[in-house]
C-alpha cells in the first residue's frame, strides 16, 4: 500500500484533544428493543441513497472460511450508514429466511432511520465525541428483501459516519465517525511506535487485555493511512483509535476498526478484530493490527473484483 506522506505525528500524540470517555449506556439505547431497517433489493433505484454491496471473506485475515457482506447506504449530503452483516454464533450462515408478518411494527422506514441517525450524532457529540457506542452499535438488526422473500441478518453491526471533504492541518481534528481523504496521514506502526516511546506503555488501541482511553488525554479517533487501487479506483486506507474497555461480552463498539473507502461507493473492505478475537494467535492478531492487513472485496455490486 503506498504510504502518504506523515504529518505532525509527535505533535498529535503530545495535543490528543481532551475528552470525556467515560463508559454509559447510550440514552438512545434500549437493550429489550432490537430495532430492524428494511432494505428493498428488488426495487429498481432508491431516491435518498446510493447502495454499494460488498462481499468479503474472512479466510485469508483471521484463516477462517467465514462470509461478511457490508451494505453502504451514501446520501447526497455526504451522510454513510454502514451496515455490517457477520456470521452467527451457532451457524455461519449470516442470513435466515423469515415471515415479514413476524417484525410487524418493528421495522424502521427509512425516514426513521434518518431520524435515529440524528440522535445518535447528536448524543455523540454531546459527550464531546468520546460515547462512540452511540454510533457503532449491534442493536439495529438488517433485513432485506431480495428476490419476493425477506431475510434477517444473523449478526448486524450499524456505523454511522459523515463524509468530509476539508483540509486538515492536524490529525487530530478527524474524530472517529468521520471519513475524510484530506486528513493528515499516519500509518498506524508509526502510531503505536511514538505512542510506546512517549507514554512507556503499549497504546489501548491494541493490547492482550481489557484496556479504556484514558481521561483527559485521549479520545476515539479516525486516521487516514494511506492508498490503493482497487478495481481502477482510487482506495483510501483508514484505521480507527478506539479502546477495549469492554471485557465480559464482544466490543461490538469497535465496529470496522480498519477499513477502506472509495468515495463513490462506501467502505469496500475492512476488519472486525473484535470479532474474530479469538481465532487468531498473539503474533499473527499483532501482524494483521500493526500491518493494518484487512478483508479486500470480493465482490462489489455483485461485480467480482480483480
Amino acid at each position: 500500500m503506498k504510504k502518504i506522506t506523515l504529518y505532525f505525528l509527535g505533535f498529535f500524540i503530545v495535543h490528543i484533544s481532551a475528552a470525556n470517555a467515560n463508559k454509559q449506556n447510550s440514552p438512545i439505547d434500549n437493550p429489550n428493543k432490537q430495532k430492524y431497517f428494511l432494505l428493498d433489493l428488488d426495487a429498481k433505484s432508491n431516491l435518498e441513497y446510493k447502495l454499494a454491496h460488498v462481499e468479503l471473506n474472512a479466510s485469508k485475515l483471521y484463516e477462517v472460511d467465514k462470509k461478511i457482506e457490508l451494505f453502504n447506504l451514501l446520501t447526497k449530503n455526504g451522510n454513510l450508514i454502514l451496515f455490517s452483516v457477520l456470521p452467527g454464533k451457532i451457524s455461519d450462515n449470516i442470513w435466515k429466511e423469515i415471515d415479514p408478518a413476524s417484525l410487524k411494527d418493528k421495522i424502521m422506514d427509512w425516514d426513521q432511520l434518518k431520524a435515529f441517525r440524528i440522535e445518535a450524532t447528536r448524543a455523540y457529540g454531546s459527550s464531546c465525541k468520546g460515547l462512540y457506542e452511540h454510533v457503532k452499535r449491534n442493536d439495529i438488526n438488517l433485513v432485506k428483501k431480495e428476490n419476493g422473500k425477506y431475510f434477517r441478518s444473523s449478526s448486524c453491526i450499524t456505523e454511522f459516519f459523515s463524509v468530509e471533504n476539508k483540509p486538515r492541518m492536524f490529525t487530530s481534528q478527524n474524530d472517529i465517525a468521520s471519513i475524510n481523504i484530506y486528513s493528515p496521514a499516519v500509518a498506524l506502526k508509526d502510531f503505536d511506535s511514538r505512542y510506546k516511546e512517549l507514554y512507556n506503555e503499549p497504546s489501548p488501541n491494541y493490547h492482550d487485555l481489557p484496556n479504556v482511553l484514558k481521561f483527559p488525554m485521549n479520545k476515539p479517533l479516525l486516521f487516514l493511512s494511506g492508498t490503493s487501487t482497487i478495481d481502477g479506483r482510487k482506495a483510501y486506507h483508514f484505521w480507527g483509535f478506539m479502546d477495549w474497555g469492554i471485557s465480559d461480552s464482544p466490543n461490538y463498539r469497535r465496529g470496522i476498526d480498519r477499513f477502506i473507502f472509495i468515495p463513490e461507493l462506501g467502505i469496500v473492505g475492512g476488519s472486525f478484530d473484535f470479532f474474530f478475537d479469538n481465532l487468531l494467535d498473539k503474533s499473527r492478531k499483532k501482524e494483521n493490527y500493526l500491518n493494518e492487513n484487512v478483508m479486500q472485496p470480493i465482490k462489489i455490486n455483485g461485480k467480482e473484483v480483480s
